[in-house]
């Protein structure tokens, strides 16, 4: 019997256009996209497709001229920015190039701070902070800040953050562009036991072959559409 899986993702029609004066720019035309429950998705394609702008709108760090997109079930297109900041800090997890890790915090302290922004904490903070990095090796780090971790463990810290709440989405871009292959790999598996313990949906942006060929499915983007073979 094939598994069932919950829809996680859900974008239809997604548009983009940015203006300059009398220009108007197509960012998005278009898009349709869907992620199921457990599922990684790579997203590939030129610099200047439309991977970066498809991905803030995903987010939610932005919205599409046209379209609707589904986050768990929920419209966030037409979304107030108060409810749209408790989505992204509960139904999505970032993950991005650079780790975007808090330099004056612990690994601990970072990836526990989700949690404390959250209205309604679903887990302690210390105690699910030691729990997701221990769970991606990383138990004699807990005290460490970013400036005495390696790379690929700061970005391993940036999964656990991610992760905090326990979001059903995980959006990861470039996760392993600033990493040489060993690290990349490190990440790269961080990510799929994600996936394969919380059944977390993953889609990464990502311009290395090795980490889409990883992927359950890819997508190739191209001036601001999916290719017609790979949606």
């Amino acid at each position: 019997m094939v598994e069932q899986r919950a829809q996680v993702l859900r974008g239809e029609g997604l548009t983009k256009q940015f203006r300059s004066g009398d220009l108007v720019v197509d960012a998005l035309r278009g898009v349709d996209i869907t992620v199921n429950q457990g599922e990684v998705v790579a997203i590939i394609g030129p610099s200047g497709s439309g991977k970066s702008t498809l991905m803030g709108i995903l987010g939610g760090l932005d919205t599409p001229t046209q379209g609707s997109l589904q986050v768990a079930g929920v419209e966030i297109t037409e979304m107030g920015e108060n409810r749209l900041a408790d989505i992204r800090n509960g139904y999505i997890g970032f993950v991005f190039q650079q780790f975007n890790l808090m330099p004056t915090l612990t690994a601990a302290e970072n990836v526990a701070l989700p949690i404390q922004f959250s209205r309604k904490k679903k887990f302690a903070p210390k105690r699910r902070a030691v729990d997701l990095l221990s769970s991606f090796g990383l138990q004699d780090r807990l005290n460490n800040r970013p400036s005495q971790l390696s790379g690929g463990e700061q970005q391993r810290v940036a999964i656990a953050r991610a992760l905090a709440n326990d979001p059903p989405l995980l959006l990861c871009d470039e996760p392993t562009g600033a990493l040489d292959t060993e690290n990349g790999d490190r990440v790269m598996d961080a990510l799929f036991q994600a996936q394969r313990e919380l059944k977390t949906a993953v889609v990464i942006v990502t311009h290395d072959p090795r980490v889409a060929e990883r992927a359950n499915r890819t997508l190739a983007m191209t001036d601001g559409r999916f290719a017609p073979a790979g949606n």
